[in-house]
């Protein structure tokens, strides 16, 4: 009976100990806990979702998420990021508009022992979560196979955008990949303001300079609304997969606007780079250092989040991305790029 006594006090004892451990884990890493995000442009579509999804997976840890809109100014962007280690926040998540920059910004907040999650670049952060089209050129290749295949060394007009990496990567790609496979790249421009409004003027004036275009590639879904809009107000086709022939316009970032572009003919296709997961992403990796424990040498430094398209064929399935559900679980080890 004594024997039995002192196991049961034991047991007590130690059952105890763990969940004081627990609470004193969930005091230092959980519960009020704020991460920062310094957003290239707020009122982008794409940046939204990528909030939405760091916002769920931040309350999976009990923790909030500060957003400040740099506004593509990398002037502004070096002030969120000084703003975030004055406020003390357990993580910064960003997506650097200038590296060099932004670097010595990174730096004052590694130093203060605030770790960098960034969604493009490398350097000064702890690590980086590409959607496709900012790492290697596996996506450019996707977007100049699907115009070729539709329509064999077809004439193309480019509209690029602001000079981030991630975007810039994405252009180049795509003009090698779409020379390599026999399309003729009539022009390229570039959409600095990020807007449909500002995309609008740029191709009415291509189109005037090259009215035989036959598909028109955009970096982003709002400059390939900006496209559709002017194509269909010359009285062109818009391409609709399955359904009619015509310029082919091709935007990315699975937006609301973009899928509704495709449902309306305006566009023929966006490519999702699931930003809900990219946002969901990035906490989990601050998560392994600041709840787990791992060293920011043992964190994955390169993670690319693939894309899919939607066009016409299968657009009716299609979710909002600041809709979708957001499920914290395991990162596929197919995403994480070997070192």
């Amino acid at each position: 009976m004594n024997q039995l006594k002192r196991r049961t006090r034991l047991l007590v004892a130690a059952s105890t100990i763990a969940i004081c451990t627990l609470a004193a884990a969930a005091a230092a890493f959980g519960s009020g806990g704020q991460l920062g995000e310094s957003s290239p442009i707020a009122s982008n579509p794409n940046q939204q979702a990528i909030t939405y999804g760091e916002q769920q997976a931040a309350k999976h840890f009990g923790w909030t998420v500060k957003t400040l809109d740099a506004n593509l100014s990398p002037d502004k962007q070096v002030s969120d990021v000084d703003t975030f280690i004055n406020l003390k926040v357990r993580g910064i998540i960003t997506w650097t508009l200038d590296p060099g920059a932004a670097g010595a910004a990174y730096k004052r907040a590694l130093a203060a022992g605030i770790p960098i999650v960034d969604f493009g670049a490398t350097q000064n952060v702890s690590s980086t979560v590409f959607d496709e089209r900012g790492y290697g050129c596996s996506m450019g290749n996707k977007a100049a196979g699907y115009i070729a295949k539709r329509i064999p060394k077809a004439k193309v007009l480019v509209i690029g955008g602001p000079p981030v990496p991630s975007i810039t990567n994405y252009t180049n790609c795509f003009v090698k990949a779409a020379k390599a496979m026999g399309l003729t790249v009539l022009a390229k421009q570039y959409n600095v303001k990020d807007t449909a409004g500002t995309a609008q003027p740029i191709v009415q004036d291509l189109l005037t300079k090259y009215p035989d275009t036959q598909a028109i590639w955009a970096y982003n879904d709002p400059s390939a609304l900006g496209a559709g809009a002017v194509v269909k107000s010359s009285g062109k086709t818009v391409w609709q997969e399955g359904k009619s022939k015509g310029v082919i316009i091709m935007g990315a970032n699975g937006s609301a606007d973009g899928a509704a572009g495709v449902k309306q003919g305006v566009i023929t296709a966006t490519w999702d780079p699931q930003p809900e997961t990219m946002g969901r992403i990035a906490v989990q990796v601050l998560a392994m250092h600041l709840v787990s424990g791992k060293p920011l040498s043992a964190l994955p430094k390169i993670i690319v989040v693939p894309m899919k398209v939607w066009d016409a064929s299968n657009i009716a399935s299609y979710v909002d991305p600041k809709k979708r559900t957001v499920v914290v679980s395991p990162i596929p080890a197919a995403w994480i790029a070997k070192k």
